[in-house]
């Protein structure tokens, strides 16, 4: 069975993280932006690529982060994930397949910030990327919280 490689940005800025809130029929939850590699892509162009095209954003890969491995619709699915920095655009600006009229994309897609405490309460899909988030970055957000610090200090 081949596996779908989705490649997926970490952004955190001043103890928020940017989410893609995706509202279906059936149900509603956040992704991490990112999306499919195209061929002759690296994981790295994925991301930058994706960022651009759902968030309007251009992004500088910092470091790889982790792996999650899913199945998803009956397909094994592999998500790297990438820390990244914004460098350029505004977010909500995308325009990538998601936002075009017709496309085979169910719902909404919403680029939105949200606070590590609401990242912790809400649905994260895939499963298992929250938990890792929160192992290092909600030490890095106590630390946010006594020093007044953001994650560009870091």
């Amino acid at each position: 069975m081949m596996i779908d490689t989705r490649v997926r940005a970490v952004i955190i800025e001043k103890d928020q993280i940017l989410l893609i809130k995706r509202i279906k029929k059936e149900s509603t939850y956040w992704v991490l932006p990112g999306g499919g590699v195209e061929e002759g892509e690296s994981h790295e162009e994925t991301v930058i690529r994706e960022c651009q095209e759902e968030l309007g954003v251009e992004v500088l890969v910092e470091k790889y982060f982790d792996k999650v491995e899913t199945v998803y619709l009956g397909k094994e699915q592999e998500n790297i994930f990438f820390i990244c920095k914004i460098i350029g655009g505004k977010v909500g600006t995308g325009v990538g397949p998601e936002y075009q009229e017709g496309d085979y994309y169910e719902g909404e897609h919403i680029p939105e910030w949200m606070s590590m405490e609401e990242f912790e309460e809400n649905i994260i899909l895939p499963e298992g990327i929250k938990e890792k988030i929160l192992k290092i970055f909600g030490q890095k957000h106590q630390m946010f919280q006594e020093t007044g610090l953001g994650s560009k200090d870091f």
